[in-house]
């Protein structure tokens, strides 16, 4: 629609509506049923445009300022009627027809995922194109995508039996992927020697060989590799690119890992769910920061002390039950030894001072006195350790996050000094008396479900101004409610959970009303119930699980 016409009285109406949903140049209309015409937006400005399953529109639209454009078809088929000058950046899903995609010759990115019928030939006169994403497309040739020199991004993925002949031609690619795709043949590979970031993971590699993955040798740029899910049992392919930052080989079969002792430049080394018994030669790779060995249940971490130089490490499911060598690694930040269930003595984590994030859940700890030099702590989970001592967690007063969920424990007292915590977890316990709490001011999340909790003033009488979200139910039935309601005023959302009739007093119904009017969302899960008690106005929401209908006579 051109400046110089004449605005029609739905055109001025439309203006009016849209305006006030534009937010940061971005107009999404979703499921606007009463747009029949796109005209209006021309006057609009909007630098972004989203349109979602609006059926009865018209798809037709001149406008020189929009720069992305993105559709969700389910009534729009295609883009004939939208001639956008501008246009930078186009995503188009359940769209069957791209031909006027080439009237946008300053298209730089286009993500045509997930349109399965679709000919993609209008796609080779768009030479400027830097990124294209071709997801679930059915693809089976894409030999009109080699005169694309210019393109920097490709996505591929979920194109089963593709064949990437003609990838060879693109030799500015510096980002591909081509996951689940049943490759039979990546020799075309060998030529993108710009190529740095590389995701081939879940085709299975397994059984065709080592030597059919010997083209990524060629990729002296690539730093970013992964094959995830490949059936791998042999990485001797890889000794070769010592240009390799970053790279996950989780999901796979490997027992060995001795051929990456080559790769030094190595960062960030993911071998989570391998079948690894031992990591000889790990020790070689002076520069790795971040580690994953998780759910290697048979694997010997011996080598693990000549990396000192460690920031991140994952040792969750395997079946540990000595870490003494852990105590060399004095850089660590982050630790994950989880779920190894002979875990008992952690003594060795004292000379983790550095330590912020330590994740120790379902072991068998009881003495936890290295925590107390840990000072530096910021998340620590310790649920599911039976009997678990929290003395020695009152000097980790940095701490942030905080759960205790399921370790026996009777008494928070210790907890008075934690005065940082914003997030706070101890489900499943045997606490009776929660004063210590009155000192955390700045929590925002708080679970105390399953306890044996009587009294919550100590929740109700000093100021919870960061608090929105808390769970109290399976307590006292009837403190818990009262506690509950006396915090919702200080929370944007609020769930009563687990009520029962004896609770729908007329006291209780007038709090809920009250707390309606005030634009918060309630939501009232309910156990058992008096029918002629559903009565409640505003943003009232009763979810009923299992509940017993009680009929009033």
């Amino acid at each position: 629609m051109q400046s110089s016409e004449k605005l029609s009285e739905y055109d001025n109406k439309m203006i009016k509506n849209f305006k006030k949903l534009i937010q940061n140049d971005t107009l999404v209309l979703k499921n606007r049923k009463i747009v029949q015409s796109l005209q209006f937006v021309s006057k609009l400005n909007v630098k972004e445009l989203e349109i979602q399953y609006c059926k009865n529109m018209i798809p037709e639209l001149t406008d020189d300022s929009i720069t992305k454009l993105t559709i969700y078809g389910y009534g729009i088929e295609n883009i004939d009627g939208f001639k956008l000058n501008n246009l930078q950046v186009l995503e188009l899903y359940n769209i069957s027809s791209i031909k006027n995609i080439v009237s946008y010759v300053n298209l730089k990115e286009a993500d045509l995922s997930q349109n399965t019928k679709l000919d993609i030939s209008p796609l080779q006169q768009l030479t400027k194109l830097v990124s294209l994403k071709l997801k679930l497309c059915q693809l089976k040739d894409i030999s009109l995508l080699k005169n694309l020199i210019c393109l920097e991004t490709l996505d591929l993925s979920e194109n089963e039996n593709i064949n990437i002949d003609s990838l060879k031609y693109l030799i500015n690619l510096n980002d591909l992927k081509i996951l689940r795709c049943k490759l039979q043949d990546i020799s075309p590979l060998s030529k993108l020697i710009n190529l740095k970031l590389l995701d081939l993971s879940e085709n299975q590699f397994g059984s065709l060989g080592s030597d059919y993955l010997s083209p990524l040798q060629y990729l002296q740029n690539l730093s970013d590799l992964k094959l995830v899910q490949c059936s791998l049992q042999d990485v001797s392919f890889l000794s070769l690119s010592l240009s390799l930052v970053l790279l996950n080989l989780s999901e796979n079969r490997l027992r060995n890992i001795q051929p990456l002792q080559n790769l030094v430049n190595l960062t960030t080394l993911n071998l989570e769910r391998n079948l690894l018994e031992n990591i000889q030669g790990i020790q070689q790779l002076s520069r790795l920061y971040e580690l994953n060995l998780g759910h290697n249940e048979y694997v010997n971490i011996s080598s693990l002390r000549c990396l000192a130089q460690l920031i991140k490490l994952k040792l969750c499911h395997c079946q540990l039950n000595n870490i003494s060598v852990l105590s060399t690694l004095i850089n660590l930040e982050e630790l994950d030894i989880s779920q190894n269930i002979n875990i008992v003595d952690i003594s060795p984590l004292q000379y983790l001072v550095k330590l912020k994030k330590l994740e120790l859940a379902h072991n068998s700890i009881q003495n936890s006195q290295a925590l107390m030099n840990l000072m530096n702590l910021q998340e620590l989970d310790c649920s599911y350790n039976i009997g678990f001592n929290i003395t020695p967690i009152q000097y980790c007063i940095r701490l942030l996050r905080l759960n205790l969920s399921n370790c026996q424990i009777h008494s928070i007292f210790e907890l008075r000094t934690l005065v940082n915590l914003e997030n706070l977890s101890l489900t499943d316990n045997c606490i009776t008396n929660i004063f210590p709490l009155q000192h955390q001011t700045k929590l925002k999340i708080l679970f105390l479900h399953f306890n044996k909790i009587f009294d919550f003033s100590a929740l109700l009488n000093h100021p919870n101004y960061h608090l929105y979200k808390v769970e109290l139910q399976q307590n006292s039935q009837m403190a818990q409610t009262h506690a509950e309601l006396k915090l919702a005023y200080k929370m944007q959302q609020v769930d009563i959970v687990n009520v029962q009739h004896q609770n729908f007093s007329k006291d209780f119904q007038r709090t809920i009303t009250k707390l309606s009017q005030t634009k918060k969302r309630i939501n009232i899960y309910v156990k058992q119930l008096y029918m002629h008690q559903l009565q409640f106005t505003g943003k009232v929401v009763l979810h009923f699980q299992s509940t017993n209908f009680i009929d009033y006579q």
